[in-house]
This record gives C-alpha cells, sequence and structure tokens, in this order.
C-alpha cells in the first residue's frame, strides 16, 4: 500500500508521498491552492453579470452555481479596501455554510478540486470571475442522486433512531467501497467514485458518508486532519446530543469483520492501535470557508465530543425516561411517541430512549409497549418478581 497526498498547486501539479503502511491505506485528500488575480487599472465592468450588495446574498447565488457545478462564476460585489482573499473567503462562507441540505455544506466543498479568481474594479464595483474545477461533474452528479435515493429506500431507515441510521449507512459504505490506491482519477476524491464505481480514498468515502447521514435526517460533519503527517478525513456524528467520530475508511479495510473507528470518543478513537492516529486539522485562517479549523471554540461548541465511545446498551428495558424505575410514567412516555410517530418518522425520543420503550424489540414502538410496562408496573407493584422480558413475550 502507499501513503499518498495529493496536493493541487497553482500550477495544477500533483506531488507524492509514499511509505510502507503496516496497517491501512492511507487516504489521500486533494488541496485546493486558490489563485487570486487582481487587475491594477480601472475597468469597465459587464452588464451581463449578477450584481450584489453584499456578500451574503452573493453567496447564496454562488451556492446555488456550484450545486449545478458550473466551471465559471462571475458576479459584482461593492468594492472595498478589502484584499481579494478576504473578500472570496467571505463569499464562500456563505456558500458552503452548513445548511442542513446534504448536497450543500461540507459535500458541496469536498466537491471543488480547484478554483481561481481574477478581478475588475471600476470607481466603486468589482466583478469577481471565478473558474472552478470539480471532482465530479454535473452529470455524475445526477448518478449520485439517483443512488442515493435508492440506497436510503433500500435501507429502510423511516422511524430509526439516529443510531440506528448512523450504523446501517456506515455498514453499507464499509462493505461496498473499496480503498484505491492510486490517485490520479479524480473519482476517487468524490462520493461518485464511492457510490458508482465503488472505490474511493478518504475524502470519497466521508463526502459519502456525509451525503447519506444528512439525507437519513442525522446531523455530522467531516472532520479532516492528519495521521503521521499524511492528510487524511473522518467523520463526526450527533447521537443524543453528543458528538461522536468515525473513520469509515479504516474500517472498510477490516471487510465488515470488526468496526474499530465507529462512534467513537475523544479518548479512544485512537485505542485500537497507536501506530497510526488522528490529528485534527485547525485549518487555514486566509482560506477558513475551504479550510475550517476543527479546533476553534467556534467549532467544538457546536459539535460537542464525547470523551467516549456510544454505547448503544445502556439502557434498561422499559425504563424510558431513565429515571430508574419502570413506571406508569414510561408507558406515556411511549404512548406519546406512538401518537408522534402516527403523523411522522419523529418520535421526539432519542436513540437509548428508543431502546428502552421498544420493549418487544420488534423494531416498532407502539400501545403494545405501553401495555408490557404497565402489565410490568402492576405486577411488580405487587410484590412480584417479574422480569419484563418476559411480560414482552407473552405479547
Amino acid at each position: 500500500m502507499k501513503i499518498l497526498r495529493k496536493f493541487i498547486s497553482a500550477a495544477a501539479a500533483l506531488s507524492l508521498i509514499s511509505a510502507a503502511v503496516p496497517l491501512y491505506a492511507y487516504s489521500a485528500m486533494s488541496a485546493q491552492s486558490p489563485i487570486y488575480v487582481s487587475a491594477d487599472s480601472p475597468a469597465v465592468l459587464s452588464d451581463d453579470v449578477p450584481s450584489f450588495s453584499d456578500t451574503v446574498k452573493a453567496g447564496e447565488y454562488f451556492r446555488t452555481a456550484l450545486k449545478s457545478r458550473k466551471t465559471s462564476i462571475s458576479l459584482i460585489l461593492p468594492k472595498t479596501g478589502n484584499p481579494l482573499s478576504v473578500t472570496v473567503n467571505s463569499l464562500l462562507d456563505t456558500a458552503l455554510k452548513e445548511t442542513g441540505t446534504a448536497n450543500e455544506g461540507d459535500y458541496l466543498r469536498l466537491a471543488i478540486a480547484s478554483y481561481s479568481c481574477n478581478s475588475l474594479s471600476s470607481s466603486s464595483r468589482t466583478q469577481l470571475n471565478f473558474t472552478f474545477k470539480y471532482h465530479a461533474d454535473a452529470e455524475k452528479e445526477k448518478a449520485v442522486d439517483t443512488k442515493v435515493s435508492e440506497i436510503i429506500k433500500s435501507l429502510n431507515l423511516g422511524g430509526k433512531s439516529d443510531y440506528q441510521k448512523t450504523k446501517a449507512i456506515y455498514d453499507y459504505i464499509a462493505s461496498k467501497v473499496d480503498y484505491a490506491d492510486g490517485v490520479n482519477d479524480t473519482d476517487l476524491y468524490s462520493a461518485y467514485g464511492a457510490l458508482i464505481n465503488n472505490e474511493a480514498v478518504c475524502q470519497g468515502y466521508s463526502q459519502l458518508l456525509y451525503r447519506l447521514l444528512t439525507e437519513a435526517g442525522v446531523r455530522n460533519r467531516v472532520v479532516e486532519g492528519t495521521s503521521e503527517g499524511v492528510n487524511h478525513a473522518w467523520n463526526l456524528a450527533d447521537i443524543d446530543g453528543s458528538c461522536y467520530l468515525m473513520d469509515v475508511t479504516w474500517d472498510s479495510t477490516f471487510n465488515g469483520k470488526a468496526f474499530h473507528y465507529f462512534l467513537k470518543g475523544s479518548s479512544d478513537f485512537d485505542s485500537y492501535t497507536s501506530m497510526q492516529t488522528h490529528t485534527t486539522g485547525s485549518g487555514d485562517p486566509e482560506h477558513s470557508a475551504m479550510y475550517p479549523d476543527y479546533t476553534a471554540e467556534s467549532f467544538t461548541s457546536l459539535y460537542p465530543l464525547s470523551k467516549t465511545a456510544y454505547d448503544p446498551t445502556a439502557f434498561t428495558l422499559g425504563d424510558v425516561d431513565a429515571d430508574g424505575k419502570i413506571t406508569s410514567s414510561d408507558a406515556a412516555d411511549v404512548l406519546e411517541a406512538y401518537a408522534r410517530a402516527s403523523g411522522s418518522d419523529d418520535t421526539g425520543l432519542t436513540s437509548l430512549q428508543r431502546s428502552a420503550a421498544d420493549v418487544n424489540e420488534n423494531g416498532k414502538i407502539d400501545a403494545v409497549d405501553a401495555a408490557c410496562i404497565l402489565r410490568y408496573y402492576a405486577l411488580s407493584s405487587s410484590g412480584q418478581d417479574v422480569d419484563i422480558s418476559d411480560i414482552a413475550k407473552e405479547n
């Protein structure tokens, strides 16, 4: 195997670093080096280019253009005294912000292979002309859209908890996608390569996991950094209000037989081996829209990491409110969740609460579960030594 790192420089050259890897295929990340060119003399701006009053409105227009995979994008903004790089970063900050839409945010940011920008200014306005290259073009993204819809439907995620959704999606990617040893094919850096060709490097794995989790309604992010000095990417997901780390690229090397990097905490993410570790990236202040600082308080406060791994068994069957007792209030919680779920897939319960509420363990939360809890409560209150699992078997 090879340790690979891809740099896209101003000349679009590739630089490779290779070495022996004892356990994993290290994952290539593409790094965009933007090119900025400003005209020195006043210019006549085009009347055909859309004009905006600020970078927020311009950024929203920009996001739409990027989603369409336009390779040339031009717009006009009021002239400021800021360096061109500052204006562009502000524009991209809006265009690439997290919106909860699956093909925006990190998905859109990782779609960009490289870009350049030149500016022309009049006395009061500045025209920005961008040229973009993508890892997957518009036609390939249409194929991704179709495949993603098929996968989400086939996984039957309706009514499942965030943990169950995350586990099903993680299982799918780890078992279907192979790590690619080469880096010359730009598809490898995309969800397209992972989904359609079943082959990718870490960027493709991470982009696909982000896309599928977001489609399923699970709040998550791609995290970039290094491992042993080599660029790498992984993910985090919000389960029950705390965030947990995942590296589906590395777990895919175990062929679905074991997951050592699934929903881990900050203290045990690298507990499997000390030979390869994750170092979270601090980004690039000048290009923070493309290279976020994942160590900054602005990020960590939005995505608070659990110290330890997620424990899907940390519940007591029937004790929905986790107060150490199984009572009628737990049955009431189940019935309330059942009523909510009848109108949507949202039960209002956390992943662990759902596990506790599904007393008969049939994957549904309904009146039967509430009846089991009430039966248990009645018998135990009369002094009988009963097991709620036995009651569930009777129903």
